[in-house]
């Protein structure tokens, strides 16, 4: 996926002056987009893909809570008498 390129630009800077004659500077800076229809395209195409990658996300969860389950099996059928040695049998 392409990604718009973004420029930090300073919009404000404050000079605050102490009573001791100190001087501190701030600045406020603000993200400008280079390419404001590169990022409608990318949002267009990220609206549109959205149900399939909910549908991805759901599946690798379901598969991954399968997995879990299936070692938990295992740890519970674990026999024999060293428990390391035969702890995924089931």
């Amino acid at each position: 996926m392409l990604t718009p390129a973004l420029d930090r630009q300073v919009v404000k800077k404050r000079t605050k002056t102490f009573a001791n004659g100190d001087k501190e500077e701030s600045y406020e800076y603000e993200n400008i987009v280079n390419d404001p229809e590169l990022l409608a395209l990318n949002r267009l195409q990220l609206c549109d893909e959205a149900i399939y990658k909910r549908q991805l996300l759901v599946s690798t969860m379901e598969q991954m809570i399968q997995c879990m389950d299936d070692y938990l099996k295992a740890e519970a059928g674990a026999t024999g008498q060293d428990g390391q040695r035969f702890s995924m049998a089931y």
